[in-house]
Protein backbone atom coordinates (compact mmCIF):
# COMPACT_ATOMS: atom_id res chain seq x y z
CA UNK A 1 0.00 0.00 0.00
CA UNK A 2 1.38 3.38 -1.00
CA UNK A 3 1.50 6.15 1.65
CA UNK A 4 -1.61 7.74 0.14
CA UNK A 5 -4.85 7.88 2.18
CA UNK A 6 -8.23 7.41 0.54
CA UNK A 7 -11.83 7.91 1.69
CA UNK A 8 -10.94 9.96 4.75
CA UNK A 9 -12.84 13.25 4.65
CA UNK A 10 -16.11 11.98 6.18
CA UNK A 11 -14.54 10.46 9.31
CA UNK A 12 -14.11 12.32 12.64
CA UNK A 13 -10.36 11.65 12.53
CA UNK A 14 -10.11 14.02 9.58
CA UNK A 15 -11.94 16.89 11.25
CA UNK A 16 -10.09 17.06 14.58
CA UNK A 17 -7.62 19.94 15.11
CA UNK A 18 -4.29 18.26 14.40
CA UNK A 19 -4.90 17.81 10.67
CA UNK A 20 -4.28 20.85 8.57
CA UNK A 21 -7.16 21.44 6.18
CA UNK A 22 -5.99 20.34 2.78
CA UNK A 23 -7.73 19.85 -0.55
CA UNK A 24 -7.48 16.29 -1.86
CA UNK A 25 -5.25 15.42 -4.77
CA UNK A 26 -7.11 13.98 -7.75
CA UNK A 27 -5.39 10.91 -9.19
CA UNK A 28 -6.36 8.16 -11.63
CA UNK A 29 -8.24 5.20 -10.21
CA UNK A 30 -5.69 2.44 -9.46
CA UNK A 31 -5.70 -0.29 -12.10
CA UNK A 32 -6.71 -2.93 -9.55
CA UNK A 33 -9.85 -0.94 -8.65
CA UNK A 34 -11.06 -0.26 -12.18
CA UNK A 35 -13.69 -3.02 -12.11
CA UNK A 36 -15.11 -1.73 -8.79
CA UNK A 37 -15.44 2.02 -9.41
CA UNK A 38 -17.27 3.95 -12.11
CA UNK A 39 -15.11 7.05 -11.59
CA UNK A 40 -11.88 7.58 -13.49
CA UNK A 41 -10.27 9.61 -10.66
CA UNK A 42 -10.32 9.49 -6.86
CA UNK A 43 -9.62 11.98 -4.05
CA UNK A 44 -6.38 11.10 -2.29
CA UNK A 45 -4.19 12.52 0.47
CA UNK A 46 -0.43 11.87 0.17
CA UNK A 47 1.21 11.29 3.56
CA UNK A 48 4.71 12.01 2.25
CA UNK A 49 6.20 14.56 -0.11
CA UNK A 50 6.94 11.91 -2.76
CA UNK A 51 4.83 8.71 -2.46
CA UNK A 52 7.03 6.73 -4.86
CA UNK A 53 9.75 4.50 -3.52
CA UNK A 54 8.30 3.85 -0.06
CA UNK A 55 7.81 0.31 1.32
CA UNK A 56 4.29 -1.04 0.92
CA UNK A 57 2.07 -0.80 3.99
CA UNK A 58 -0.70 -3.16 5.13
CA UNK A 59 -4.40 -3.11 4.34
CA UNK A 60 -7.13 -5.42 5.62
CA UNK A 61 -10.14 -6.83 3.79
CA UNK A 62 -13.21 -5.18 5.24
CA UNK A 63 -15.66 -8.07 4.74
CA UNK A 64 -14.37 -9.67 7.92
CA UNK A 65 -13.86 -6.41 9.83
CA UNK A 66 -17.39 -5.11 9.36
CA UNK A 67 -19.07 -8.22 10.78
CA UNK A 68 -18.09 -7.09 14.29
CA UNK A 69 -19.79 -4.02 15.81
CA UNK A 70 -16.65 -2.98 17.67
CA UNK A 71 -14.78 -2.59 14.37
CA UNK A 72 -14.68 0.70 12.49
CA UNK A 73 -13.04 1.72 9.22
CA UNK A 74 -11.30 5.10 9.40
CA UNK A 75 -9.82 5.26 5.92
CA UNK A 76 -8.43 3.26 3.05
CA UNK A 77 -5.15 3.58 1.22
CA UNK A 78 -4.09 3.22 -2.39
CA UNK A 79 -3.34 -0.51 -2.66
CA UNK A 80 -3.31 -3.49 -5.01
CA UNK A 81 -6.18 -5.38 -3.29
CA UNK A 82 -9.49 -3.54 -3.50
CA UNK A 83 -10.95 -0.07 -3.12
CA UNK A 84 -12.72 -1.25 0.05
CA UNK A 85 -9.55 -2.42 1.85
CA UNK A 86 -8.91 -0.64 5.15
CA UNK A 87 -5.61 1.14 5.87
CA UNK A 88 -6.53 2.66 9.24
CA UNK A 89 -9.18 0.89 11.29
CA UNK A 90 -10.19 0.20 14.86
CA UNK A 91 -11.23 -2.90 16.80
CA UNK A 92 -12.33 -2.05 20.32
CA UNK A 93 -9.45 -0.19 21.93
CA UNK A 94 -6.90 -1.31 19.32
CA UNK A 95 -5.80 0.71 16.28
CA UNK A 96 -4.40 -0.60 13.00
CA UNK A 97 -2.36 2.10 11.24
CA UNK A 98 -1.19 0.39 8.08
CA UNK A 99 0.96 3.08 6.45
CA UNK A 100 4.59 1.93 6.54
CA UNK A 101 6.40 5.27 6.46
CA UNK A 102 8.00 6.57 9.65
CA UNK A 103 6.75 9.86 11.17
CA UNK A 104 10.05 11.49 10.21
CA UNK A 105 9.29 10.69 6.54
CA UNK A 106 5.74 12.08 6.62
CA UNK A 107 4.56 15.47 5.54
CA UNK A 108 2.44 17.61 7.87
CA UNK A 109 -0.75 15.91 6.75
CA UNK A 110 0.68 12.42 7.39
CA UNK A 111 1.88 13.33 10.88
CA UNK A 112 -1.48 14.95 11.56
CA UNK A 113 -3.30 11.79 10.51
CA UNK A 114 -1.10 9.67 12.77
CA UNK A 115 -1.55 11.96 15.78
CA UNK A 116 -5.29 12.26 15.17
CA UNK A 117 -5.62 8.50 14.92
CA UNK A 118 -3.84 8.05 18.25
CA UNK A 119 -6.00 10.74 19.84
CA UNK A 120 -9.10 9.07 18.42
CA UNK A 121 -8.32 5.56 19.70
CA UNK A 122 -7.71 7.03 23.17
CA UNK A 123 -11.45 7.74 23.34
CA UNK A 124 -12.25 4.01 23.39
CA UNK A 125 -11.03 2.78 26.77
CA UNK A 126 -14.30 0.96 27.51
CA UNK A 127 -14.58 -0.82 24.18
CA UNK A 128 -12.74 -4.11 23.62
CA UNK A 129 -12.12 -6.50 20.69
CA UNK A 130 -14.83 -9.17 20.51
CA UNK A 131 -14.78 -11.18 17.29
CA UNK A 132 -11.89 -13.61 16.88
CA UNK A 133 -10.90 -14.58 13.33
CA UNK A 134 -9.03 -17.83 12.91
CA UNK A 135 -5.75 -17.38 11.04
CA UNK A 136 -4.62 -19.43 8.04
CA UNK A 137 -1.09 -18.96 9.39
CA UNK A 138 -2.01 -20.96 12.51
CA UNK A 139 -4.58 -23.51 11.35
CA UNK A 140 -4.17 -25.78 8.37
CA UNK A 141 -7.64 -24.85 7.14
CA UNK A 142 -10.07 -22.04 7.90
CA UNK A 143 -13.63 -22.23 6.55
CA UNK A 144 -14.40 -19.45 4.04
CA UNK A 145 -17.26 -16.96 4.51
CA UNK A 146 -20.33 -18.12 2.63
CA UNK A 147 -20.17 -15.08 0.32
CA UNK A 148 -16.90 -16.39 -1.09
CA UNK A 149 -18.65 -19.47 -2.44
CA UNK A 150 -20.25 -17.31 -5.12
CA UNK A 151 -17.59 -14.66 -5.54
CA UNK A 152 -15.74 -16.28 -8.45
CA UNK A 153 -18.35 -18.31 -10.26
CA UNK A 154 -18.00 -22.10 -10.35
CA UNK A 155 -15.16 -23.15 -8.02
CA UNK A 156 -12.18 -25.13 -9.26
CA UNK A 157 -11.51 -28.65 -8.08
CA UNK A 158 -8.75 -27.26 -5.84
CA UNK A 159 -11.18 -24.82 -4.21
CA UNK A 160 -13.68 -27.61 -3.63
CA UNK A 161 -10.95 -29.66 -1.95
CA UNK A 162 -10.07 -26.75 0.33
CA UNK A 163 -13.67 -25.86 1.23
CA UNK A 164 -15.36 -29.27 1.51
CA UNK A 165 -14.35 -32.68 2.83
CA UNK A 166 -14.07 -35.28 0.08
CA UNK A 167 -17.00 -37.21 1.58
CA UNK A 168 -19.34 -34.25 0.93
CA UNK A 169 -20.45 -34.98 -2.63
CA UNK A 170 -23.30 -32.45 -3.02
CA UNK A 171 -21.15 -29.35 -3.77
CA UNK A 172 -19.07 -31.33 -6.27
CA UNK A 173 -22.16 -32.48 -8.12
CA UNK A 174 -23.50 -28.92 -8.16
CA UNK A 175 -20.22 -27.51 -9.51
CA UNK A 176 -20.17 -30.15 -12.25
CA UNK A 177 -23.59 -28.89 -13.37
CA UNK A 178 -22.29 -25.43 -14.26
CA UNK A 179 -22.87 -21.93 -12.92
CA UNK A 180 -26.67 -22.06 -12.61
CA UNK A 181 -26.59 -25.38 -10.75
CA UNK A 182 -23.83 -24.13 -8.48
CA UNK A 183 -25.63 -20.89 -7.65
CA UNK A 184 -28.87 -22.74 -6.94
CA UNK A 185 -27.09 -25.15 -4.60
CA UNK A 186 -25.25 -22.40 -2.71
CA UNK A 187 -28.37 -20.26 -2.28
CA UNK A 188 -30.29 -23.25 -0.89
CA UNK A 189 -27.56 -24.80 1.26
CA UNK A 190 -25.25 -21.98 2.39
CA UNK A 191 -27.60 -20.90 5.23
CA UNK A 192 -27.18 -24.36 6.78
CA UNK A 193 -23.43 -24.82 6.30
CA UNK A 194 -20.89 -24.47 9.08
CA UNK A 195 -17.29 -25.56 9.68
CA UNK A 196 -16.40 -28.86 11.32
CA UNK A 197 -13.38 -29.42 13.56
CA UNK A 198 -11.09 -29.76 10.51
CA UNK A 199 -12.26 -26.44 9.02
CA UNK A 200 -14.34 -27.93 6.20
CA UNK A 201 -17.82 -26.59 5.51
CA UNK A 202 -20.42 -29.26 6.23
CA UNK A 203 -24.21 -29.46 6.21
CA UNK A 204 -25.67 -29.13 9.73
CA UNK A 205 -28.80 -31.29 9.99
CA UNK A 206 -29.88 -29.53 13.19
CA UNK A 207 -30.03 -26.15 11.43
CA UNK A 208 -31.77 -27.69 8.45
CA UNK A 209 -34.39 -29.36 10.68
CA UNK A 210 -34.92 -26.07 12.51
CA UNK A 211 -35.50 -24.39 9.14
CA UNK A 212 -33.85 -21.08 10.07
CA UNK A 213 -30.44 -19.93 8.73
CA UNK A 214 -27.70 -19.68 11.32
CA UNK A 215 -27.15 -15.93 10.87
CA UNK A 216 -30.88 -15.05 10.79
CA UNK A 217 -32.10 -13.19 13.95
CA UNK A 218 -35.27 -15.31 13.74
CA UNK A 219 -33.03 -18.06 15.08
CA UNK A 220 -33.64 -16.77 18.62
CA UNK A 221 -37.40 -17.29 18.45
CA UNK A 222 -36.93 -20.71 16.86
CA UNK A 223 -34.53 -21.76 19.61
CA UNK A 224 -36.81 -20.46 22.35
CA UNK A 225 -39.70 -22.36 20.79
CA UNK A 226 -37.59 -25.51 20.66
CA UNK A 227 -36.53 -25.18 24.28
CA UNK A 228 -40.17 -24.69 25.29
CA UNK A 229 -41.40 -27.70 23.29
CA UNK A 230 -39.20 -30.25 25.03
CA UNK A 231 -38.20 -33.61 23.55
CA UNK A 232 -36.11 -33.66 20.37
CA UNK A 233 -36.77 -29.94 19.53
CA UNK A 234 -35.27 -29.00 22.90
CA UNK A 235 -32.31 -31.34 22.37
CA UNK A 236 -31.76 -29.81 18.93
CA UNK A 237 -31.88 -26.26 20.30
CA UNK A 238 -29.45 -27.27 23.05
CA UNK A 239 -26.95 -28.62 20.48
CA UNK A 240 -27.19 -25.49 18.33
CA UNK A 241 -26.68 -23.19 21.30
CA UNK A 242 -23.59 -25.06 22.46
CA UNK A 243 -22.19 -25.28 18.95
CA UNK A 244 -22.62 -21.69 17.80
CA UNK A 245 -22.85 -19.37 20.82
CA UNK A 246 -19.64 -18.15 22.48
CA UNK A 247 -21.43 -17.06 25.66
CA UNK A 248 -24.49 -18.00 27.68
CA UNK A 249 -25.35 -20.72 30.22
CA UNK A 250 -22.96 -23.23 28.66
CA UNK A 251 -23.72 -25.90 31.24
CA UNK A 252 -23.15 -29.32 29.75
CA UNK A 253 -26.00 -30.76 31.83
CA UNK A 254 -29.07 -30.62 29.62
CA UNK A 255 -31.72 -30.17 32.33
CA UNK A 256 -29.82 -27.35 34.04
CA UNK A 257 -29.14 -25.52 30.77
CA UNK A 258 -32.70 -25.95 29.53
CA UNK A 259 -34.06 -23.77 32.33
CA UNK A 260 -31.36 -21.11 31.87
CA UNK A 261 -31.14 -20.62 28.10
CA UNK A 262 -34.62 -19.25 27.42
CA UNK A 263 -34.40 -16.24 29.80
CA UNK A 264 -30.81 -15.65 28.70
CA UNK A 265 -31.84 -15.42 25.04
CA UNK A 266 -34.75 -13.14 25.86
CA UNK A 267 -32.50 -10.87 27.93
CA UNK A 268 -29.54 -10.71 25.53
CA UNK A 269 -30.89 -11.08 22.00
CA UNK A 270 -30.36 -7.40 21.14
CA UNK A 271 -26.73 -7.56 22.32
CA UNK A 272 -25.80 -10.54 20.11
CA UNK A 273 -24.17 -10.46 16.67
CA UNK A 274 -23.13 -13.18 14.24
CA UNK A 275 -19.76 -13.50 12.49
CA UNK A 276 -18.80 -16.04 9.83
CA UNK A 277 -15.16 -14.93 9.82
CA UNK A 278 -15.30 -15.22 13.60
CA UNK A 279 -15.86 -18.97 13.28
CA UNK A 280 -19.56 -19.01 12.34
CA UNK A 281 -20.44 -17.99 15.89
CA UNK A 282 -22.77 -15.67 17.81
CA UNK A 283 -20.98 -13.22 20.13
CA UNK A 284 -22.15 -10.93 22.92
CA UNK A 285 -21.44 -7.21 22.47
CA UNK A 286 -20.49 -6.46 26.08
CA UNK A 287 -20.36 -2.68 25.61
CA UNK A 288 -23.92 -2.68 24.27
CA UNK A 289 -24.94 -4.96 27.12
CA UNK A 290 -23.40 -2.68 29.76
CA UNK A 291 -25.09 0.40 28.25
CA UNK A 292 -28.44 -1.30 27.74
CA UNK A 293 -28.37 -0.29 24.07
CA UNK A 294 -28.89 -2.65 21.14
CA UNK A 295 -25.61 -3.53 19.45
CA UNK A 296 -27.02 -2.35 16.11
CA UNK A 297 -27.41 1.14 17.62
CA UNK A 298 -23.76 1.43 18.68
CA UNK A 299 -21.78 1.88 15.46
CA UNK A 300 -18.35 3.48 15.12
CA UNK A 301 -17.93 6.74 17.05
CA UNK A 302 -21.00 5.98 19.19
CA UNK A 303 -18.86 3.41 21.04
CA UNK A 304 -16.49 6.04 22.41
CA UNK A 305 -16.30 6.55 26.17
CA UNK A 306 -19.15 8.52 27.66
Amino acid sequence: MAPIAYGLRDHPVFTTPFILERAPVRRPVPEDWASELKETEIDSYPLVADPSGHPAGWTSYTTSILESPECEIICGGVNTKTAAAAAVWRQGNLLHFGFQCAPSEMNEFGRGLLVNSIAYIARFRQDRPIGMTESVFVKERVAPPSARLLSRGVPSELQLEVWFDESFSAPRKAAAGGLDAWRAWVEAEAPFLSPNAEGYLVHDPDLSALGVPLRDPRLFDALIQGLTSGGEPAQRAFRILHRYFTAGPLDSHFEHALAAWKPWLVRNRHFLFFSETGGYRWYVDHLAQSRGTASAHLPGPARADR
